[in-house]
């Protein structure tokens, strides 16, 4: 049988690891990239947009391969690395167009009053990205929690399962115990529907604000 609290709190806690790095690292990732006028970083930025072109399919083999040699198949912070390999590419697209609004004299007053580049990019400049950082947690919150596939070939033991992956359970080749189906499904909605209910403003707001700064 399927132990919702367990596979709940292993979702959750994917979900939020996933998220969090993706942001830490998109952000200063990007930062970098557009701030940083070389070559180096020019040829970098378009190598990521590149590897957007590739379907996962096409990945899915090459990825185990690489995970079971690095010995994190069947662990969650393994799930976790690689959804961050994953949405990578995409979340440095979208926060590279809003760093390249931030005035870049609001970094040079701060260091000239003393701050390195890094407090300067955590108090000046991350926090003038909290639009387009909103859309990309959100987009990113519903994709992971709900994601199936990348599980599935990562994840085999009960004890690491997340929800999508553990209503498999409730199938087999000759019959579906639909009941049970409905439920854990219901289950599994809901705080995915909360989330979203309590953030769609700033999906539209992000995405919108993103068009015009992009």
């Amino acid at each position: 049988m399927m132990n919702y609290g367990k596979v709940f709190l292993n979702s959750v806690g994917v979900t939020i690891a996933s998220v969090s790095g993706l942001i830490l690292f998109a952000s200063m990732a990007s930062y970098q990239i557009v701030r940083r006028q070389c070559r180096l970083s020019t040829i970098i930025y378009y190598s990521i947009l590149a590897s957007m072109a590739i379907p996962f399919q096409v990945l899915m083999v090459p990825s185990v391969i690489v995970a079971k040699s690095l010995h994190i198949v069947n662990t969650t912070y393994g799930l976790v690395i690689m959804y961050w390999g994953f949405m990578l590419p995409m979340a440095i697209f979208l926060y590279q167009g809003f760093i390249k609004s931030v005035p870049r004299e609001l970094e040079e007053a701060a260091m000239i009053d003393g701050c390195g580049q890094i407090y300067a990019f955590f108090k000046i400049v991350f926090p003038m990205l909290m639009p387009i950082t909103s859309t990309i947690a959100i987009i990113n919150v519903l994709g992971v929690f709900n994601d199936f596939l990348l599980p599935l070939i990562m994840l085999s033991s009960d004890d690491v399962k997340t929800i999508p992956l553990s209503l498999s359970i409730f199938f087999s080749n000759y019959t579906a115990e639909w009941n049970l189906i409905m439920a854990a499904l219901a289950l599994s909605i809901i705080p995915g529907l909360v989330f979203f209910l309590l953030m769609q403003k700033k999906i539209i707001g992000g995405l919108a604000e993103g068009a015009i700064k992009g």
